[in-house]
């Protein structure tokens, strides 16, 4: 798969994958999925990250680099930005059903085998529910794709080539690890968004009509599914408006740490290296609300 890079402004092809035996690299790069729902102040916070100082050599893994903006010469050149053509994977057995991105299976394998970072930001699409995304660095899937033969059909070359790959090394783990999940919530339009009772397909553009999903259920999950909550545009609300966003944030998700934020900017070791990904956990977590109902007014002050 092509890969363009802003930074460096280069075309990079994978390696082609021979029978020989595969060698993982020396530590798997911890990874961040970065959710938020459009207008939330996800790209700002990237903006910053990759202007910024902060000691780490991050690569960014995007799906549209243009709605990032972000000239190359103001990119630090300890970080990288690049771009992925969304693919996906079927995986289906008796333990796990899921779909997999095989853009960001390429990728990840990728970045780890070249070894000159530190760690891997991935931005979630807005319309995406991040425990789909972060399925794919479900350690079960290593034993799936030992056993799935020459791999499932209809695959394209590259996808492959980087599954064969991946069972060789012993699975995405020997390469890349999700570290932390964080969501970043515009905490001006929370309520209105988490009230409203819209279709995503009438606000997007890009969600098929069939899709009948509200604004309203995507918030709450990718809520639901983080280890750090941002809320971002905290200086757009009243002290009495911030406290009910606390509130209710505590409600959907009492395991997270919540950073306060305005225009993006905040210390970016809140949200990489903190170590509190976990899987079933959060699993657990999002099942638990799910599966009751919510008791928050949120057209009221919460007591």
């Amino acid at each position: 798969m092509a890969v363009k890079t802003r930074a460096q402004h280069t075309i990079r092809k994978d390696s082609v994958v021979n029978n020989e035996s595969v060698k993982s690299p020396p530590k798997a790069l911890p990874v961040t999925l970065l959710s938020g729902f459009l207008g939330s102040g996800k790209t700002t916070l990237l903006q910053h990250i990759l202007r910024s100082e902060h000691g780490l050599r991050i690569a960014v893994i995007v799906n549209d680099i243009g709605a990032v903006n972000v000239d190359a010469s103001l990119i630090r050149n300890t970080h990288r930005l690049t771009k992925t053509e969304e693919k996906v994977v079927a995986l289906q057995n008796g333990c796990i059903c899921c779909t997999l991105r095989g853009d960001l299976l390429e990728e990840l394998v990728r970045l780890a085998e070249i070894a000159e970072f530190d760690y891997i930001i991935i931005e979630s699409s807005g319309i995406s529910e991040p425990e789909q995304v972060a399925e794919t660095f479900d350690s079960r899937l290593a034993e799936q794709i030992s056993e799935m033969g020459e791999g499932p059909e209809g695959l394209d070359e590259a996808t492959l080539a980087t599954l064969k790959r991946l069972k060789a090394a012993g699975g995405l783990e020997k390469f890349a690890r999700l570290d932390t999940t964080c969501t970043v919530i515009d905490a001006f339009t929370m309520f209105h968004d988490f009230e409203t009772s819209d279709l995503l397909s009438a606000r997007r553009d890009d969600v098929v009509p069939e899709d009948e999903r509200t604004v309203s259920d995507l918030m709450v999950d990718q809520i639901e599914f983080a280890d750090v909550i941002v809320l971002n545009k905290i200086d757009m609300v009243d002290a009495k408006t911030k406290q009910r966003i606390l509130d209710l944030m505590k409600k959907l998700n009492h395991r997270a740490k919540i950073v306060e934020t305005s225009y993006g900017k905040l210390d970016v070791k809140e949200i990489v290296n903190t170590g509190m990904f976990n899987l079933e956990a959060a699993q657990v977590s999002h099942a638990s609300i799910s599966n009751c109902p919510l008791s928050v007014d949120a057209t009221r002050p919460l007591e």
